[in-house]
């Protein structure tokens, strides 16, 4: 039997962290740390043998610093998951796709589409048990593998009941950018390559970096080609050397800035720079709190969303697609619980924090 804790992830914007117990193993899926700083509640969580990481994003790898309090387990993840954390743990491999076993356990993992490096999980057994992580199939940059059949989906729920309609935010945010110059503050291993290649490829518009944006963009062409959607690879090549830094001075064009949250770094002095001027324009394209958000409700900056989660259909029909008899929506909140059964049925969707499965 399977048994499936629930430590944090479940209410909307949660940091990633979910016990999974086979019998013989106690395998951490993630472990995140949300973006006010709240850490997930180790507290009685006891050794873990590993953990296993589905992204590189702050959300579901910031609380790693934790890994003490549960038997500093080694951590799983893919190459570029290894090389984003280099600097702070070590990180045994796992492919972009294909099984591989971890403590005995025999994993197979597919490409996300959310962020580079990003995977999805299957864990074999007498019931099969896949967690998405972050998911996204319509990235026009990073590729996305459909999962295997499965008894047991967990899902990213982040877009909640939303629909969105990703051909009409691509056409929304071109119809801003044409307008002029445009901060844009965005996740340099995310939408930034995205948004990147759109700007130039299919608006003929310019655009700057930041080193951030540049590096990442610089690191996955040259040493992590395997993130890409087939050809996506040679078209980033052949914009980065014309993609420039950014000139805080002179604003044009679309200015790729980090951090997305604008707390710090390039993002936060140009914001700090340009705000009580009415140009250039600021537009946020994710999830906004904090500062960003005090921006976009001020009137000074717009939000204008560019999917990197699914939208409930993709969601519907990810759970008909694998035949999951149980889904569990994750990262929308858990006051959509009711919706959520109705939603899924015939699928069974659990109560409360920790299953038995």
């Amino acid at each position: 039997m399977l048994r499936l804790t629930c430590i944090s992830g479940l209410e909307h914007k949660a940091p990633a962290c979910f016990l999974l117990e086979t019998g013989s193993k106690r395998l951490l899926l993630d472990l995140g740390e949300g973006a006010s700083g709240e850490l997930p509640d180790l507290r009685g969580v006891g050794p873990v043998d590993a953990i296993l990481i589905s992204h590189g994003h702050g959300d579901h790898v910031d609380g790693l610093k934790l890994r003490d309090r549960i038997g500093s387990p080694p951590v799983y993840g893919s190459e570029y998951v290894a090389h984003k954390l280099r600097t702070s743990v070590e990180v045994r491999p796992l492919p972009l796709r294909g099984r591989t076993p971890v403590e005995g356990i025999i994993v197979e993992t597919g490409r996300s589409g959310h962020a580079p490096g990003g995977i999805w999980m299957a864990f074999e057994g007498t019931r099969r048990l896949t967690y998405m992580g972050d998911h996204f199939a319509r990235s026009p940059v990073y590729a996305a593998d459909p999962p295997p059949p499965t008894d047991i989906l967990i899902l990213d729920a982040s877009y909640k009941l939303d629909e969105p309609d990703f051909d009409a935010e691509i056409a929304a945010l071109g119809d801003r950018l044409k307008l002029g110059p445009t901060i844009l503050p965005v996740p340099a291993d995310g939408r930034a390559l995205d948004i990147a290649l759109h700007a130039v490829r299919d608006l003929g518009l310019d655009v700057s970096a930041d080193s951030a944006v540049r590096e990442t963009m610089r690191d996955l062409i040259e040493d992590f080609p395997g993130v890409f959607r087939d050809g996506v690879r040679d078209e980033l090549r052949r914009i980065l050397p014309g993609i420039r830094d950014i000139d805080p001075e002179r604003p044009s064009g679309v200015m790729l800035v980090t951090p997305a949250s604008v707390a710090h770094g390039v993002a936060a002095d140009l914001l700090r720079r340009w705000s009580a001027k009415p140009e250039p324009a600021i537009v946020f394209t994710g999830h906004v709190e904090g500062v960003a958000k005090a921006a976009v409700q001020s009137g000074r900056a717009s939000w204008c969303r560019w999917s990197v989660h699914p939208p409930l259909a993709e969601r519907v029909e990810l759970g008909r697609s694998t035949g999951a008899r149980t889904v569990i929506p994750a990262f929308g909140g858990t006051e959509l619980a009711g919706q959520w059964r109705n939603i899924f049925a015939p699928a069974s969707v659990p109560e409360g924090t920790r299953f038995s499965l």
